[in-house]
């Protein structure tokens, strides 16, 4: 093992920090002309985006900050120990005080190997354990410079690369995969939910009515003592909110809250990422929960067709069109969509007899399926990858290198 602080290229430090913050301010910026990268790149993979650049005096009083071929990016700060390996064909450009730049000795550790190493699960831990700088996690040049790093030959270290390299295709395949597969799931959705596209055999029309025709407004209050606060996102639905929060952020009383039982919905009337004009969402994982009274809950009526086909019709955003007619951001109202319950209750909904109901969900069930198994094959190959750098890292695997069956293959000829 060695510090990495150590083994820095002739001419140039190990581990170098981005410019201070005053060697690089908002008026240093300009339309075009060297790049600077920073954590978006790095975090993102590729360093081609961003619109930051400084003019060539600029680049010049700042060359020791600047980026070569080979050189690792470290994140510092919040998303720490992503790395980046800087490709041949990266812009001239330097890094920003939130970046770290390595330049290592080649002889001695290649860089992908050392990109490797870094985003192993022990040693992104390790950096975790020493980033300062409170809640944020920061960290600094003379703390990666420390860090130990093992010296394996040259040899293993491109065998070790191009076995992990295996993994990391099949990762971005089924990553590909998932996202072409959400894709068409959207597209699946909004074709079948609105009418667009017809399962064959069903052309009797669709029946327009209002929410308030379908659903009925929830406002139990949670009279029972429940302690499970509820709270939507737009990834995973109505969540335990201490699950979701790492801590409870509700008041100290819950009396107030709703009530929510298995199968009632929520709607936040807050816009988040997908949702723009707010996520509704169904109560599946627990049979109860309470949630704030800033929310928008109701429930089937008892002669409800479909209450799963609902679930699919207001995931797919099919309200969006009539809530953007009425939306106006509450500005004393948390940030809230100004959508009131009269309001909510008013739109109109769209939808199929209860047979065709029943088959339209079955196939998006079947779709959601498909998807899940892909994301389940996903994080299967990611511990896989994180299992088999554990195990390479630390010598307790080594790999076959391709350098000497060759050489023995040479051997048995002469």
């Amino acid at each position: 093992m060695q510090e990495i602080g150590a083994l820095g290229k002739k001419g140039r430090p190990a581990v170098k920090a981005g410019p201070f913050g005053s060697s690089l301010r908002k008026d240093s910026f300009v339309a075009s002309g060297y790049r600077v990268y920073g954590q978006e790149q790095v975090i993102a993979g590729c360093l081609d985006i961003g619109t930051y650049y400084i003019d060539e005096h600029k680049f010049q009083s700042l060359k020791s900050c600047e980026i070569q071929e080979g050189d690792l990016l470290l994140s510092l700060v919040g998303t720490i120990g992503k790395v980046l390996v800087v490709p041949p064909d990266a812009q001239p450009g330097i890094i920003n005080p939130r970046l770290l730049r390595l330049s290592l000795n080649k002889e001695i550790i290649i860089p992908e190997f050392a990109k490797i190493y870094l985003e192993s699960q022990n040693v992104t831990r390790l950096l975790a354990s020493w980033a300062q700088g409170g809640t944020m996690g920061v960290l600094n040049a003379g703390i990666v410079s420390q860090l130990p790093i093992p010296l394996v030959p040259i040899r293993e270290q491109r065998a070790i690369v191009r076995t992990v390299s295996y993994w990391d295709h099949a990762i971005d395949l089924t990553e590909r995969l998932i996202a072409a597969k959400e894709e068409h799931m959207k597209w699946l959705m909004q074709q079948l939910l609105t009418g667009k596209r017809r399962l064959k055999g069903y052309k009797k029309a669709w029946q327009e009515v209002h929410i308030r025709d379908l659903f009925k407004p929830v406002k139990r209050k949670n009279d029972k003592g429940v302690t499970r606060v509820l709270t939507a996102s737009g990834a995973h639905g109505l969540v335990d909110q201490t699950d979701f929060f790492n801590r409870s952020v509700a008041g100290g009383s819950l009396d107030g809250y709703y009530l929510l039982k298995r199968g009632d919905f929520a709607y936040n009337r807050s816009a988040m990422k997908g949702y723009p004009y707010g996520a509704i969402k169904r109560l599946d994982e627990f049979e109860e929960g309470v949630l704030s009274t800033l929310y928008l809950c109701f429930a089937p009526s008892d002669d409800n067709p479909c209450s799963e086909f609902f679930e699919h019709y207001f995931e797919c955003g099919a309200l969006n069109q009539q809530l953007r007619e009425i939306v106006q951001v509450g500005a004393r109202a948390h940030g809230l969509l100004n959508v009131t319950l009269h309001d909510f209750f008013s739109l109109k909904i769209l939808f199929p007899p209860k047979e065709e109901q029943e088959k339209i969900t079955a196939h998006i069930n079947i779709a959601y399926q498909e998807l899940d198994l892909l994301r389940q094959k996903l994080e299967a190959l990611k511990e896989q990858k994180r299992g088999l750098m554990q195990q390479l890292l630390t010598g307790k695997i080594r790999v076959k290198m391709q350098e000497d069956k060759k050489a023995a293959r040479q051997g048995k000829r002469k």
